[in-house]
This record gives structure tokens, sequence and C-alpha cells, in this order.
């Protein structure tokens, strides 16, 4: 529920500031640890890692123009598989791409 309140302003209203992409061209979401992002651990846990990558996969969508062209289709974005390698935690306030 909580990354629906980040979803809405970091994505929908904040890309359309933001430079016009082609769907094949990279992109990132400059962001930044919150409070609700954390474990009991006191850091971003695999699951959560999923979640916000699912944040850029919007973003992108929106940005490229595709977001408006899948929802007249009726079409729902699927990510059929993901792979992730850890190289460090990411702390309470850090900043990340």
């Amino acid at each position: 529920m909580h990354l629906l309140l980040r979803t809405l302003p970091h994505i929908f209203l904040l890309s359309r500031r933001r430079r016009r992409i082609g769907f094949w061209e990279p992109s990132s979401m400059a962001m930044r640890v919150l409070p609700t992002d954390l474990d009991l651990a006191m850091h971003v846990n695999n699951g959560m890692y999923f979640s916000l990558m699912d944040l850029g996969r919007l973003g992108h969508l929106a940005r490229s123009g595709m977001w408006g062209t899948m929802r007249r289709k009726g079409w729902s974005p699927v990510a059929g598989a993901e792979t992730i390698a850890y190289r460090k935690s990411l702390k309470l306030g850090q900043r990340y791409s």
C-alpha cells in the first residue's frame, strides 16, 4: 500500500516533466530509502528491491508513452522473469537510482 503513495507523484506526475524517451531506451529514477522500505534488520530486503523495480518499470512506461497505449488496449505490464545481484545494502535515507 505504501508504494501506491510513492507511485502516483513519483511516476505519473514527475514523468511528465522529464524528457520523453523511446520504448527501447534505458531509464532510471533517483529515489531515497524511506522508513517503509526497511525490514527489521534496518535495510531494504530482497522483496522490496523487486517492488521498487516495479516502480522503475512504470516510470519507464509513462515516460515512453506506452502506459497510455497499454491502458487503452486493456493490457497490463507483467515481468516474465527477473534476476538480481546484490552489491551492498541500502540504508535509511540513502539515495539510489
